[in-house]
């Protein structure tokens, strides 16, 4: 598949600091790709980029053809973007809000504000005023703003910042549902990485204004190591199998803990049992998006 934005060796200085350096990636119609990184890292200057809110010191941004170097009122108009809070007049209605939005696009018509009106699921509250909406509510409008001309990217920044778990999972839900409907490339980036996990196809790490990882969910997850926890007797033969297969066995309340990969677990057991251990339970839990995550960029803030 023919990705949809690529960056290619984008570098940005301010001043005498060299915030971002030969950033590169792809992203691809029809997925919502995560854009993670610590405090400080370079993810925001990035997004201002891909939006055209901040110059490039060298390298370009490609959007479906077109570079923002050489293209750019033809490559913006691929970008749909939510940066911060969506921004409506709350005295107005949410439909009067889209009507006045689509006057400002081109050929944007009253079928197609009724389409995203549909998308984001607001069709029963579409005509009551914005200040009546709730923090999700509005959310949801803003995605339906930034949908009416037809973007081939969307670029949500921190979309679930400050919404309550019903909230968040009604934006993932939307959020997925776009990419698959409108066949649109969706951008995220917010520090709740247990959200990420659940929504996005892919995401890249971003540290030191460098790309240091960039894989599938699906993938970081299944690869992620087990946390696995061991009851069985007599304990000292348990610890002395263990600890011949790893060095970080750790003994408390008559349990044995170690981290090791999934498709280890079989062999140790069978030693296990072929030492006439007794085993009561196995308790194992996968490590999470987060934990991945802290493994790339170590300990920190997440921004």
């Amino acid at each position: 598949m023919e990705s949809i934005m690529k960056l290619e060796k984008v570098n940005k200085t301010i001043g005498s600091h060299h915030v971002i350096k030969d950033l590169s990636f792809e992203i691809f119609p029809g997925e919502v790709f995560g854009f993670l990184g610590p405090n400080g890292a370079g993810k925001t200057t990035t997004i201002r980029m891909m939006v055209g809110l901040m110059s490039m010191s060298s390298g370009d941004i490609v959007i479906a053809g077109n570079s923002i170097h050489k293209q750019r009122s033809k490559a913006m108009e691929q970008v749909g973007a939510i940066v911060e809070n969506p921004e409506m007049y709350p005295f107005m209605s949410g439909w009067k809000n889209l009507v006045h939005f689509a006057r400002m696009g081109k050929d944007v018509t009253e079928e197609r504000i009724r389409e995203v009106v549909q998308l984001v699921g607001l069709e029963k509250r579409i005509n009551d005023k914005v200040q009546k909406y709730s923090l999700g509510m509005r959310q949801r409008l803003g995605i339906a703003q930034a949908l009416l001309h037809r973007p081939a990217v969307l670029i949500l920044d921190e979309p679930t910042n400050g919404l309550d778990p019903s909230g968040m999972k009604e934006i993932r839900a939307y959020v997925q549902r776009l990419a698959k409907v409108e066949n649109v490339a969706v951008i995220v980036s917010s520090h709740i990485l247990s959200e990420m996990e659940l929504m996005c196809d892919r995401f890249g790490v971003i540290h030191n204004g460098e790309l240091v990882d960039i894989q599938s969910v699906k993938d970081a997850v299944a690869d992620a190591e087990m946390e696995v926890s061991i009851e069985a007797t007599p304990l000292d033969v348990v610890e002395r199998i263990l600890k011949e297969e790893t060095k970080n066995v750790i003994t408390k309340k008559q349990r044995c803990h170690i981290v090791l990969e999934k498709d280890r677990i079989p062999d140790i057991t069978t030693k296990l049992v072929e030492n006439n251990v007794s085993i009561y339970s196995i308790y194992t839990e996968r490590k999470t998006l987060e934990d991945e995550f802290l493994k790339v960029i170590g300990d920190g803030v997440i921004d």
